[in-house]
């Protein structure tokens, strides 16, 4: 549903869009911002695959409520993983596709930036205050990814990596958080009891939580090269996996 405040937006004059795309799970969404605000989001229906030609039909009717054409986007982002291989390599495609052609500039976010941002901003969270974003990686293991919040943004504590979940509570300490999809796996609820004083918030990604990091760096002007851009997959896909093992013969 549109934002009540749209229609005031375009009295300012001058309004800048811009179309978010995530892409890293199972329900991929888009979301239009105009001037910062949140103007409208899609989502593919849970029963469809993740190539589904409905999400980009989705994509054009939001912009045709919204009186907007491709050409008219100020800006498009895309959420860069790491999660579902397929999904990603689609979102980052067509957003790449998306801004050879109109020459909008191309935004990439982080995704587990996105979710620990989201974590700060709904739960309050105080500076410098560890914040640990899990994603499914199946094989029971997760991707794991720790921030930290200061007085103007979110900052990376390193690399993410893939931890196995049995392993997992040693990862965390006191005081921080525990936030993103993985959260709901029942393996990864027993690892977070175990890790002391620590609080937990489960927040999937969308595009809405894209936009507003993707806001930000539109500001700063940090653009990606829609020729160089590839998504974060942490490690190779099983079929690469498997291709590269050697042969027994």
């Amino acid at each position: 549903m549109a934002d009540a405040t749209f229609p005031k937006l375009l009295l300012r004059g001058i309004a800048l869009y811009l179309l978010a795309l995530e892409t890293s799970n199972r329900q991929p969404t888009a979301a239009l911002f105009c001037d910062a605000q949140h103007v409208q989001v899609t989502a593919i229906p849970l029963d469809q695959s993740p190539g589904s030609a409905l999400f980009p039909i989705q994509i054009q009717e939001m912009l045709e409520n919204q009186g907007l054409t491709p050409a008219k986007l100020d800006a498009i982002a895309v959420s860069m993983g790491p999660g579902s291989f397929t999904g990603l390599r689609i979102g980052i495609v067509l957003a790449k596709t998306w801004a050879w052609a109109t020459g909008c500039p191309l935004i990439a976010v982080d995704t587990f930036e996105s979710l620990a941002l989201a974590a700060i901003q709904q739960d309050q969270i105080a500076n410098e205050t560890l914040v640990h974003v899990v994603v499914d990686a199946q094989r029971n293991q997760v991707f794991l990814g720790s921030y930290r919040r200061t007085e103007v943004e979110v900052l990376a504590t390193g690399e993410i990596r893939i931890i196995d979940i049995n392993g997992l509570a040693t990862q965390f300490g006191p005081d921080s958080w525990i936030v993103g999809p993985a959260i709901s796996k029942k393996t990864l609820q027993d690892q977070i009891q175990r890790a002391p004083k620590t609080q937990s918030r489960l927040i999937t990604p969308n595009a809405k939580l894209v936009g507003d990091v993707a806001w930000k760096m539109f500001q700063a002007k940090l653009f990606s090269d829609p020729f160089k851009l590839v998504p974060k997959y942490v490690r190779p896909s099983a079929a690469e996996e498997k291709l590269a093992a050697p042969i027994n013969r």
